[in-house]
């Protein structure tokens, strides 16, 4: 049609379906990047050219769509002669729950566009949507029939979290620092990297990120899971080494960070899926910081509550003295997480 632009599309949909020399309605709909921008309403008679009854524009085409949907939720046996539909009426449907989630079941996808839309409902959507992680997150940390469940046959715990933080990496963007952190793969947080990749064979970081601002910086994190051992045996009275799995998760994480220094220098090269240079796009590795997540602080508290002091002691005299990688426990990982949802509610 005239006045659209190329990339607008127009279908014919027959209203009334008939034979013979009865009069044939066709409406023609024009749509342009998703939304109807004019709609044509043609009387076809048997003989003769076709005469169009009615047309309308934009707006105009989006308050008729508004007007038939209402329809649908008018009480016609109200003792009324007449029923009006006008903005107040279409207000009152939307305020009322059932109505809306009558059209919501009718044409999910309609309602889910209007609110990607809306600025302020993807604020709200996205806080629903950080509450529900955190939630999931508070089960699989305290329900260990839930956390079991969702290990399913041969997967190992560490799978159940690296699967968490793939749904939900503003876990680890926000939770880790007090610099924001963002994937450095758009499609999974856990990189394997060979050949002309990051690491080289035989090194994967179970999370791989980068900094946020004008200048970026590589971050590499391992994920292993709650239970994780934080302490071994007591080796003299009053002192805890760190178990084996943290202290082995250590050295990973630093043997991950050394290989990949090594391998690309302090300036990693953004590429495209063909293998071109990002021009400008770099990703700086000048000591890059690294973190261990694993285990949780309760471990040092008996069934009664209390905390053991010596083990406390011993747990921090380590981390403390552990520079790279840094490590965090996922109970206070959760913390974090519930700190910030709470703060952007």
């Amino acid at each position: 049609m005239s006045g659209e632009s190329p990339e607008s599309d127009t279908k014919e949909v027959i209203v009334t379906s008939v034979n013979g020399t009865r009069t044939q309605i066709k409406a023609l709909v024009t749509r342009s990047e998703g939304n109807v921008v004019d709609l044509a309403i043609q009387v076809v008679p048997a003989r003769g050219p076709a005469r169009e009854a009615m047309r309308l524009r934009r707006d105009d085409v989006t308050r008729f769509i508004a007007f038939i949907e209402a329809l649908r939720f008018v009480d016609p046996t109200t003792g009324e002669s007449r029923v009006r539909v006008d903005d107040e009426l279409l207000s009152k449907f939307l305020r009322d729950p059932e109505s809306v989630k009558a059209v919501y079941r009718e044409d999910p996808a309609a309602l889910r566009e209007l609110i990607a839309e809306d600025a302020s409902a993807t604020d709200v959507i996205a806080v629903a949507h950080r509450r529900s992680a955190v939630a999931e997150f508070e089960r699989l940390l305290n329900d260990s029939e839930h956390f079991e469940s969702q290990r399913g046959e041969s997967k190992g715990p560490e799978s159940v979290w690296q699967a968490f933080f793939e749904r939900n990496p503003w876990v680890l963007g926000i939770g880790l620092s007090d610099q924001l952190f963002t994937s450095f793969d758009e499609d999974r947080l856990e990189k394997t990297v060979l050949g002309s990749d990051i690491v080289g064979p035989g090194k994967r970081a179970d999370a791989l990120l980068k900094t946020a601002g004008a200048v970026r910086s590589l971050v590499f994190a391992e994920i292993k899971h709650h239970r994780t051992p934080l302490l071994g045996k007591e080796y003299r009275i009053g002192n805890y080494p760190a178990s084996s799995e943290l202290s082995g998760a250590v050295a990973q994480s630093q043997g991950t960070v050394h290989a990949a220094v090594e391998r690309i220098g302090h300036r990693y090269q953004q590429r495209t899926a063909d293998g071109f240079d990002v021009p400008g796009d770099y990703l700086y590795m000048v000591r890059p910081r690294s973190f261990v997540v694993a285990g949780d602080l309760s471990q040092f508290r008996d069934i009664g509550g209390g905390m053991n002091d010596r083990m406390v002691t011993s747990f921090e005299l380590f981390r403390r003295n552990t520079f790279e990688p840094e490590i965090i426990t996922f109970d206070e990982l959760l913390e974090r997480a519930k700190w910030i949802t709470q703060a952007s509610s």
